[in-house]
């Protein structure tokens, strides 16, 4: 029996648009967000940080 989790990992699912690139403005509304609330799982797991790595990534490639 097949299970119905999606072996890849990713979170896009059939019918929706596939995930866009992080972007420094993104990244930022993520930072103010940890900042605006300590207890929240953003602020805790360090994703802003994650988030701004991956931003600059992104920055200059299309």
């Amino acid at each position: 029996m097949m299970s119905s989790k999606s072996s890849s990992g990713s979170s896009c699912q059939a019918g929706r648009n596939p995930p866009s690139p992080m972007t420094g403005t993104a990244a930022h509304r993520i930072q103010s967000t940890g900042d605006r609330n300590q207890e929240s799982a953003t602020a805790q797991t360090g994703f802003a940080g994650r988030a701004q790595a991956a931003a600059a990534n992104n920055t200059g490639k299309k």
